[in-house]
């Protein structure tokens, strides 16, 4: 799965990439695993921000809540 190009992911790159892992995906799959990554990306990018606000700030404390 290295050197994969940046952008939006398909279906098809999905499988394609558990392919080179030795996983075989229906569609269906895909799509869900896309549907799962492209919300942790979005917990991470928000989580990320909330520290950066904070440590922006000067708050010593970051709440993860």
């Amino acid at each position: 799965m290295e050197g994969r190009k940046r952008g939006v992911t398909s279906e098809k790159d999905v499988i394609e990439s558990f392919a080179e892992e030795g996983f075989s995906l229906t569609v269906g799959q895909a799509k869900q695993v896309l549907e799962f990554l492209r919300g942790l990306a979005k917990v991470v990018v928000n989580d990320y921000l909330k520290e950066s606000a904070c440590k922006a700030s000067g708050s010593k404390v970051f709440n993860n809540t």
